[in-house]
């Protein structure tokens, strides 16, 4: 059985001031991988003194590129699931939350996520012939409000977010700009959705060009990342072990997060299950937050937990 464990960084800039916090500028383990890496090598040394105990062997992976969605493809095509042969895979996640928890989703535990750009292409000219010109950032405005508004009455059979993360526009102040480059995401929970968000963007934008004279280009990834689908096999595993080290803790999760991992490649040719383990914290500051904190104080239950798991293997 792999346990899979995630080791990269992202390009944000720590603001945590911890003892212990990156040292390189611009960089920080601000998605918890530090976390996974430790509870992953604490487990590979305990399992090193005490491995004629387990009915299984235990292959210990740490994936580089999650954060871009690269990294399990590379693992795979350097055959990761070979020698020896993968039976089950296991990965495990930690969140904030107000208290300490450890919970699992039947079924169904990520969303579906792809990128999108979206290219607006006005008229650029002098302010004082401002009638001469098509302005591309007012233009964007009204793009902005129609994702909203999608995000707010659009109707699909599950939850999603359309999230615009980057705008990018004008040269200066006295020039009205000609391009705007806008840059986001689209998170859902299934495929059908998420082609179905897409294609009714592409139909809004295709009104605001009509509306506004200019030209508009969406590039949306048609090859998202897939969800993460727990074997029902290993749900009930999780359940038992759950229940016995986190008591009145544990709990089965309804809603989808709608976090992407590249990890859904795995799922797709052996059963595995994502495992969350809820740390309390800040809840003001969430994954990927240059003020992220994982309280270390409940680590030793999800070692714990994850013990107990290969042992009931």
């Amino acid at each position: 059985i792999i346990l899979r464990t995630e080791i990269d960084a992202l390009p944000i800039q720590e603001l945590t001031n911890l003892s212990y916090q990156s040292e390189f500028n611009g960089v920080m383990h601000a998605c918890g991988h530090d976390a996974n890496i430790a509870i992953a090598l604490v487990f590979a040394e305990l399992l090193a003194k005490d491995y004629y105990l387990f009915p299984v062997s235990i292959k210990f992976i740490f994936e580089p590129a999650e954060e871009i969605g690269k990294g399990t493809r590379f693992m795979l095509e350097q055959g990761v699931l070979k020698n020896p042969d993968v039976d089950e895979l296991v990965m495990f996640h930690f969140v904030n939350k107000e208290k300490a928890g450890m919970e699992i989703n039947n079924g169904i535990t990520s969303g579906t996520v792809g990128k999108i750009k979206i290219y607006i292409k006005g008229k650029s000219t002098h302010w004082a012939k401002h009638d001469q010109g098509i302005d591309a950032i007012t233009i964007s405005g009204k793009v902005i409000k129609m994702v909203e508004d999608l995000n707010h009455h659009y109707a699909t059979k599950d939850v999603f977010i359309i999230g615009l993360g980057s705008i990018e526009g004008g040269s200066s102040s006295s020039t009205m700009a000609g391009e705007v480059k806008i840059a986001g995401n689209i998170r859902s929970v299934s495929k059908v959705d998420y082609d179905c968000i897409a294609d009714e963007i592409r139909n809004q934008l295709r009104k605001i060009e009509e509306l506004t004279g200019c030209e508009i280009i969406f590039d949306v990834n048609r090859d998202p990342i897939l969800p993460i689908i727990n074997h029902e096999k290993l749900v009930k595993r999780a359940k038992i072990v759950g229940k016995k080290v986190w008591n009145e803790s544990f709990f089965v999760e309804t809603k989808v997060y709608l976090a992407g991992d590249n990890a859904y490649q795995y799922f797709e040719k052996v059963p595995g299950i994502l495992l969350v383990f809820a740390m309390p914290g800040d809840t003001r500051y969430a994954l990927h937050n240059p003020h992220f904190i994982l309280d270390e104080t409940y680590f030793w239950k999800a070692l714990e937990t994850l013990y107990q798991f290969f042992m009931a293997s």
